[in-house]
């Protein structure tokens, strides 16, 4: 979730379905480990190195929540397609 010097977080580290409305709080907790690891590279021993820990902290986050999101968006696209279940329920 980095290159070089850049660092992303939120909406710009990863792009899912909106199911599960979860994208904001994964924001933040981006923007949480972000922070913490930019304390850490700049006041402790483990200088730059302490940088790979946001990556390695949150990238198997985003992939979860990119599974967990997508069988989500999958159900519920199952179930507007079949008639009278979803959105069409009530309609006839």
């Amino acid at each position: 979730m980095s290159e070089g010097r850049a660092f992303l977080a939120g909406d710009a580290a990863h792009v899912h379905p909106i199911a599960g409305g979860l994208g904001m709080n994964t924001g933040i907790r981006d923007a949480a480990a972000l922070g913490r690891t930019l304390a850490a590279a700049l006041s402790g021993p483990a200088g730059e190195d302490a940088l790979d820990a946001y990556g390695a902290e949150r990238l198997p986050v985003a992939s979860e929540l990119l599974a967990d999101t997508s069988r989500r968006m999958e159900r519920v696209m199952a179930a507007v397609r079949e008639p009278g279940v979803g959105t069409e329920a009530g309609l006839e």
